[in-house]
């Protein structure tokens, strides 16, 4: 959109016209529609000296103002994106196949989130396969790009891990129960790794015990342990 003056030629002498000019983007054409009658010159000299040059000089404003308005203009809501990530389902069909839905969320009877329990382990595990982050990482920009997933806050993703961690060991024999009704152990070689991670404290504090420490600290230590059996699994 913008104005221009137009002047007509008339027996009488030059009549002058404010136009705009409008442009529909589905046919993809201009076109002017009056938006000011002026008048033949003449009348309007008695006026203004110059009619021409003053309406000139004022088209031009109204088209710098068009340009600041534009320039205001709220921009348009962005759509949003749809986009979702699949690429856990190898691993959530794996989840399926273990069918141990029941007895997570049997684990976490009178708890607050019990009925989500599960739901809430199988999305970690599908957070830390697509994305590892952090506990908000998760909450505002992994858990919300996969699909199908319910929605867990900072606060709950904290609240649910510290209640899992309470009896850490019951999920793992959980989850190792029902793996060997699956694939049952395979004994006849294992492979074992283990390493350590120090923390920047003075004392030692329940888990964090002083300890050899791969890169010579003194501080308390946790060791991590991985153990597979011959089919490499944990």
């Amino acid at each position: 959109m913008s104005y221009f003056l137009r002047i007509f030629n008339r027996k009488r002498g030059s009549y002058l016209q404010i136009c705009e000019t409008l442009y529909n983007p589905k046919t993809k054409v201009c076109s002017n529609k009056n938006y000011k009658t002026l008048g033949y010159v003449e009348d309007l000299e008695t006026k203004y000296p110059n009619p021409i040059e003053h309406f000139k000089e004022y088209v031009k404003e109204l088209n710098e103002k068009l340009a600041i308005d534009r320039e205001r203009k709220i921009p348009e809501e962005e759509e949003e994106d749809v986009t979702k990530n699949i690429g856990y389902f190898l691993v959530k069909s794996l989840f399926n196949t273990l069918d141990v839905k029941d007895d997570l969320n049997a684990l976490g009877v009178g708890y607050k989130y019990e009925k989500t329990l599960s739901k809430f382990i199988e999305t970690m595990i599908y957070c830390q396969i697509i994305q590892p982050s952090s506990k908000l990482a998760n909450s505002e920009n992994v858990i919300p790009q996969i699909y199908g997933s319910e929605h867990f806050s900072e606060d709950q993703i904290y609240r649910m891990i510290n209640f899992i961690g309470n009896d850490y060991q019951k999920y793992i024999e959980l989850f190792n129960y029902h793996v060997n009704k699956l694939f049952p152990r395979n004994y006849k070689s294992v492979f074992f790794d283990c390493t350590n991670y120090y923390f920047e404290i003075d004392l030692p504090k329940d888990d964090k015990q002083k300890g050899p420490s791969k890169e010579n600290r003194k501080e308390p230590i946790i060791g991590q342990a991985l153990l597979l059996d011959g089919n490499q699994i944990p």
